[in-house]
This record gives structure tokens, C-alpha cells and sequence, in this order.
């Protein structure tokens, strides 16, 4: 049962081992630090745009519906680590601006876990168990994750914050919890070590690359 949920979940990894791989002429956008993307891939990214990237010319196709898409690689590494990796691509329209590259999975062997998280460690510091509003205020993480400073409060403009309000607003969503999910890390990566399987989310910086290609057309 493990080995099958570690199919699904292969994700992340990969974004933090920075890594020289090639990603064609898919420009960073600057959203994150380097540390915090999957070789470089952008996140919010079509799967279109980047199926020929070094990295992705072995993987296989895991999911495909209308909602989802996602491909595994069944060799990589993650912080020096051999394992396997998902990669999720929302592709519903009803998601924008979450859509495009959102989602990453790393699955590793149990032996290999104290060696993970003592690479982490050296890379990301001490997992937290929430993370600080511009207020002061613990907002709960749960696992405890690393996650990037940037958010999505210091990286939109008024104007695209705004845009983004109006989509949160459309879909019902109350604004004390808009600006919830406002103040949140732009990636997030966890370690569930009963499943032996390392997520990284950057649902949120995927928002904020397609909220800043929508403004710019």
C-alpha cells in the first residue's frame, strides 16, 4: 500500500537539489528562490510548455482527466537522494489562477529519511510548525514544513492583488479567509514520514505567475 501511494505522491524533490538542468527558453519569472523550484521549472507552468526539458524526456504519464495531469520520473534525485517523482498539473479552467505546474512528489526509501531531513536542514533550516503574518500572528502548518518567505502579499501589485480579491470574492470566498490565503508562503514542503514521501506546494506561486501573465495581457 505504501509503494502505491508513493507512486501517486512523487513529488518535490527535485525543487530544491538546484540542479543544472536545462528548461528551454521557460523563463524563471522570479517568483521564488532558486531553492524552492524543481529544476528550475516554473511553477504555474503548462506541462505543454515544458515537456521537453531535459529532466521530463523519460516521464510517464500517471493521470489525465480534466482536472488533473500528472507525470512520474521514475529515476531523480532530491538532496542528493535516489527516488522517484510526481509532477501535478491542474488543468481545470474553473482553477485560475492556480493552474499550470502546482504540486511536486518525492518518494524515498525509509533508510534514506535521517539523511533527507539532515540535508534539509542544511538547506531550509528547522521546520516549522506555522509561519508568521506581516502582524506577528502564528498561522499552523500541519505537518511542520519548510517554506519560502515570499508570499503572495509581497510579491503581487495592488492591482493584481485586487484581480485576485475579485476571484476569491466570486468564488464566495469570505475575506478574512482571503486574507488568510493571501498571507500564506508562496511554497510550502513537507515531509510525511510514515509514507516516506516529500510534497512541495507551490499552488500559491503558480497563482502568482498566472495572476501576472493575465495582468500583463
Amino acid at each position: 500500500m505504501k509503494k502505491i501511494c508513493s507512486t501517486i505522491c512523487l513529488m518535490l524533490v527535485l525543487a530544491i537539489t538546484g540542479c543544472g538542468v536545462t528548461v528551454g527558453n521557460i523563463p524563471s519569472h522570479g517568483i521564488v528562490d532558486e531553492k524552492f523550484m524543481v529544476y528550475s521549472l516554473p511553477w504555474g507552468e503548462k506541462w505543454e510548455n515544458m515537456k521537453d526539458t531535459s529532466i521530463l524526456t523519460s516521464a510517464q504519464t500517471v493521470i489525465d482527466d480534466s482536472n488533473r495531469f500528472a507525470v512520474e520520473i521514475a529515476e531523480t534525485e532530491f538532496l542528493g537522494l535516489k527516488g522517484r517523482m510526481v509532477l501535478e498539473f491542474s488543468e481545470s479552467e474553473n482553477t485560475f489562477p492556480a493552474s499550470g505546474l502546482t504540486n511536486i512528489y518525492f518518494a524515498y526509501e525509509e533508510q534514506q529519511e535521517q539523511s533527507l531531513l539532515e540535508q534539509g536542514e542544511k538547506i531550509y533550516g528547522e521546520r516549522k510548525n506555522y509561519f508568521l503574518d506581516k502582524n506577528g500572528v502564528e498561522n499552523p502548518l500541519n505537518p511542520s514544513a519548510w517554506y519560502s518567505t515570499e508570499n503572495m502579499e509581497n510579491s503581487l501589485t495592488k492591482e493584481e492583488e485586487e484581480h485576485f480579491r475579485k476571484i476569491l470574492k466570486d468564488k464566495n470566498i469570505e475575506e478574512t479567509r482571503a486574507d488568510a490565503i493571501l498571507r500564506g508562503p508562496l511554497v510550502v514542503i513537507s515531509v510525511n514520514e510514515d509514507d516516506n514521501i516529500v510534497t512541495i506546494s507551490g499552488n500559491k506561486a503558480a497563482e502568482v505567475k498566472n495572476l501576472r501573465e493575465i495582468k500583463a495581457n
